[in-house]
């Protein structure tokens, strides 16, 4: 019976990490989870995953009640999406989105305290592997639905609804793989695959956020790795690499037009920049608290008519995460989100110097690479999504690893490999 009920527990969270990582299968969008309109999917998936958090938490309540000490501010944010139905327009819409990430949240938590972060790398790489079957498979299937509508000619979007979408779990996915095949999570004929994978969708999907984020936390991942080195002259190369890594920075902000040319892009970020100024506005109206969580972009919502009106199309959000969580819980909820950020970073950064904490670089290439890709897509705070769930996993591992020598909660793949096995 026990392993009956494991083998059902590990089916169940493949299935919503599939949703939340955002395979789309043709006639099913799970995107439109937490959205305004009517979705029987979306209901049915949250209706499962209520009943199974509420079952998790009776089983173990006094452990899950425990550990909230560790995510205390998480829970402050999400219990601020809430409140901001009491001034938002569309109160019954923001309640509805806040329950969806307060669901995102739980889940997320309970992942980690599950299985810990090297168990969850080796369920992460069987989700790719799993996206990567799906995006060749209708690839192969239906090449209409595979290919990107928007965009280079020929990109691909695979078992995604945007070709974006799969260049940014693709790749998460060449970093968790890669991860992976280290510590050994999963077979390393199966990391190697899931990685050269991912590297041909990334290449294909022509997503140039993907293929900078990917560097971006390849880049971290390397130079954290020789911060950690006791030989000094690593230790140099690393402060090289920081500072051609600032040169490079400053250098697209002084002349962003040359360099997104060498790229083969716009300066305006494929109209993202005209977004945003037209955003910008709209948040001077109500700068403090916002809209209300999800409460702006509405074809109901005066502000967001102006926006779209302005730039003359309709863009579903603001392309930026930041700029759209000011949009939804103002001055006061971008605050908060930036001290959880801030202090994963310096966790990170704290852990690294004194070389302690398993996963510690992994958890670093993953805030390089959300961080990359909220500055051009809306995913700070993203409800029944992959990139809030990360997040989640990252701040409580960071918080254990600082915490305890070694992390409580990590649970070795030798020991727990079984259950996904069976």
């Amino acid at each position: 019976m026990r392993k009956l009920l494991n083998r059902f527990e590990s089916v169940f969270v493949i299935i919503i990490l599939s949703v939340y990582f955002g395979i789309h299968f043709p006639g099913m969008d799970p995107h439109k989870l937490g959205m305004q309109e009517s979705d029987p999917y979306a209901f049915a998936i949250n209706i499962l995953l209520v009943g199974f958090l509420v079952i998790v938490a009776v089983s173990n309540r006094r452990g899950l009640l425990a550990a909230q000490r560790e995510v205390l501010l998480l829970w402050v944010l999400v219990a601020l999406t809430f409140i901001s139905a009491l001034w938002a327009d569309t109160p019954a819409v923001v309640l509805r989105r806040s329950g969806n990430i307060f669901l995102t949240t739980a889940f997320s938590v309970y992942l980690y305290h599950r299985y810990g972060l090297q168990f969850l790398v080796g369920i992460f790489t069987r989700v790719h592997a799993l996206i990567i079957l799906a995006s060749f498979g209708i690839l192969l299937a239906t090449p209409n639905l595979g290919l990107s509508a928007w965009g280079e000619t020929g990109s691909w979007q695979g078992a995604f609804v945007g070709k974006n979408a799969l260049g940014e779990v693709a790749a998460l996915g060449i970093l968790t793989a890669s991860y992976s095949f280290a510590i050994r999570a999963n077979s390393r004929i199966v990391a190697t695959t899931v990685v050269v994978c991912n590297f041909i969708l990334l290449r294909m999907s022509h997503s140039i956020t993907g293929m900078v984020a990917l560097g971006l936390g390849l880049g971290v991942g390397i130079v954290g790795s020789l911060m950690q080195s006791r030989n000094s002259v690593w230790n140099i190369i690393a402060g090289i690499v920081v500072l051609v890594g600032m040169l490079i920075a400053v250098t697209v902000y002084l002349s962003p037009n040359d360099v997104f040319a060498v790229v083969g892009r716009s300066s305006d970020l494929s109209g993202r920049t005209e977004i945003w100024r037209a955003v910008m506005v709209a948040i001077q109206q109500r700068p403090l608290l916002g809209y209300g969580f999800g409460g702006f972009w509405l074809p109901g919502n005066v502000a967001a008519n102006h926006v779209w009106a302005v730039i003359q199309w309709g863009p579903p959000n603001a392309h930026n995460g930041w700029l759209d969580l000011v949009l939804q819980l103002g001055i006061v909820g971008v605050s908060v989100a930036l001290v959880l950020w801030l202090i994963s970073v310096w966790r990170c950064l704290r852990l690294i110097i004194t070389r302690q904490g398993n996963g510690v670089l992994y958890c670093a290439a993953l805030l390089a690479c959300l961080l990359l890709i909220s500055l051009t897509e809306s995913v700070i705070l993203r409800q029944a999504h992959f990139t809030w769930m990360l997040f989640v996993v990252v701040y409580l591992h960071l918080a254990y690893s600082a915490k305890y020598q070694p992390v409580p909660s990590e649970v070795t793949v030798r020991e727990q490999i079984g259950l996904m096995a069976e």
